[in-house]
């Protein structure tokens, strides 16, 4: 991998970052949704119902889970800040109009500069964070459908957005979600080590939620009535009412970054911008 300065998705994708081809997303969440459909059909096997029993008295497995939150927690800390302090430069010197609008031509000269390795490292941590799957597993929980949707989503969506040239998107959700995962993880671990969190469970959810709104609105505006009208059939298919907004907000996501790469900015910039 190059310096962070000498980044350029478009230059040495292939040649210098492992995930930058479309087949490492692909595979990832075709095994990804292989161990969780194992996993559910396995809860009441012997084996699982053991190993169960294992981890709530294994110092092992709680300094594993204890390690694995305050790593998250330090590595989203550390892209938070440092996108946030390289995106303050990036506006002094472009403005807004490649972020809100970025140009049909020269577009393989958009994704350069520091601030898109912090997106990069972000994408990669969608692959590691597939050890939080690993872990509900190995306690025996059953492994429920957002949770699965969430965490399959996102390594094809950030490859979408760095393969489609998505600034404003890498740009969200780099930040958004990564300030999200500061306050997420934070809580998991002090969950681990008893810490007590009653008094501001409540928050970290209302956190959580405002900020996935936040990412809807400030980056589906150019969703158009067909991608909206997909919504509505599947929104028939949630039973929950608790989950309903943010299902329906994935799949909104997923199916927005699909179509923008698809058409590859041809459709979705307004013009003059």
């Amino acid at each position: 991998m190059t310096s962070p300065l000498a980044f350029d998705w478009h230059l040495h994708s292939e040649q210098y970052y492992w995930a930058s081809h479309w087949r490492t997303p692909l595979i990832a969440t075709c095994v990804y949704l292989l161990f969780i459909t194992l996993s559910n059909s396995t809860l009441d096997h012997p084996l699982r119902v053991k190993t169960s029993n294992w981890t709530k008295s294994s110092h092992v497995f709680k300094t594993f889970s204890i390690l694995h939150n305050a790593a998250l927690v330090l590595f989203s800390s550390i892209i938070f800040v440092g996108f946030s302090i390289d995106f303050i430069d990036y506006i002094k010197e472009h403005g807004w109009s490649l972020i809100l609008c970025p140009p049909v031509e020269n577009q393989n000269e958009l994704l350069r500069g520091r601030i898109f390795y912090w997106c990069y490292l972000y994408y990669i941590s969608k692959f590691y964070e597939l050890a939080d799957t690993l872990l509900m597993a190995v306690k025996g929980k059953r492994i429920q459908g957002l949770h699965a949707y969430h965490h399959a989503i996102m390594m094809p969506t950030m490859w979408l957005c760095f393969n489609g040239n998505q600034v404003c998107s890498l740009f969200g959700l780099a930040f958004f979600n990564s300030f999200v995962h500061i306050v997420m993880y934070t809580f998991y671990l002090c969950t681990i080590v008893h810490i007590p969190t009653k008094s501001w469970k409540q928050w970290v959810n209302r956190t959580c939620l405002s900020t996935m709104r936040t990412i809807l609105v400030t980056q589906s505006s150019l969703i158009t009535i067909p991608v909206v009208l997909f919504l509505f059939p599947f929104s028939v298919f949630i039973r929950s009412p608790k989950y309903k907004f943010f299902n329906s907000f994935l799949v909104l996501q997923g199916v927005h970054r699909l179509c923008l790469c698809t058409f590859n900015n041809h459709v979705w910039h307004l013009p003059g911008l």
